[in-house]
């Protein structure tokens, strides 16, 4: 009995985090593209672009273990955006993050990129966006912590 009762609280678990993935997911459409970004203090700038630094947020910057944060890529070296380049997001350890399209979204035309992402791994991560323009790569990085 104590094995079917874990093997139910896995499970359970389970529906959990695909019900929030789907549920962020479906939001993307809609309500994420008009989000207001997170405040810059949670977030670092890549190198290589002039001033000013486009730049990654997570809210909640530290997400508990199973839970996940908004991650919000802010292009701001160009007052008109760059909608449509393609944003695509990494993460380090076992957690993930989800774009529009496997991990990549392109941006709007406020040069905002969205995507979930979604903590399976205790500790420090680091969430990576790399915009591809003009044959050149771009990065912008934040640092959180996933709450256990």
């Amino acid at each position: 009995m104590p094995k079917l009762s874990r093997r139910i609280g896995r499970s359970m678990s389970n529906v959990v985090i695909a019900g929030v993935t789907i549920v962020l997911l479906g939001a993307f459409g809609t309500s994420l593209a008009f989000a207001a970004p997170a405040p810059a203090t949670t977030s670092s700038q890549g190198p290589g672009y002039k001033p000013p630094r486009p730049f990654v947020n997570c809210n909640p910057k530290d997400p508990h273990l199973f839970g996940g944060c908004q991650v919000v890529f802010k292009d701001v070296s160009d007052p008109n955006g760059n909608a449509g380049l393609q944003v695509c997001f990494k993460t380090t350890g076992t957690n993930v993050v989800i774009g529009k399209s496997a991990n990549c979204t392109p941006e709007n035309a406020r040069g905002n990129a969205f995507a979930v992402f979604l903590a399976r791994q205790c500790g420090k991560a680091t969430i990576t966006a790399t915009e591809r323009s003009k044959g050149r790569t771009r990065a912008a990085s934040v640092r959180i912590n996933v709450v256990c």
